[in-house]
Parts: C-alpha cells; sequence; structure tokens
C-alpha cells in the first residue's frame, strides 16, 4: 500500500475481488494474473486511467 500512485485503485480492486486478492509471505500483493487483472479493470474503468 505503499504506492500512492496506485493505492484508490489498489483498494477499489481489493473491494472487489471479495477478499480474493493473494498476498506474499512478505505482505506484498502477488503479481499473478488474477490480481493484476482486478488491479487493470480498476484502472481501465477510471475516467483518467493513470497507466505506465
Amino acid at each position: 500500500m505503499l504506492n500512492l500512485r496506485y493505492r484508490a485503485a489498489i483498494v477499489q480492486a481489493l473491494q472487489k475481488s471479495g477478499g480474493k486478492f493473494q498476498f506474499s509471505q512478505s505482505g506484498f500483493i502477488e503479481s499473478n494474473d488474477a490480481n493484476v487483472k482486478a488491479i487493470a479493470g480498476v484502472l481501465g474503468s477510471l475516467a483518467l486511467p493513470d497507466i505506465e
């Protein structure tokens, strides 16, 4: 949650996933397909998506 730029999208994706986000043992969000799709889906639905 330290990435301020994408924090809102990550929180929205976490809420929409119903708690199905996968986290690593160290607490970082896993970069698996399901997590990436959830965050990309939220970013794509924003009026001004900020994707690098």
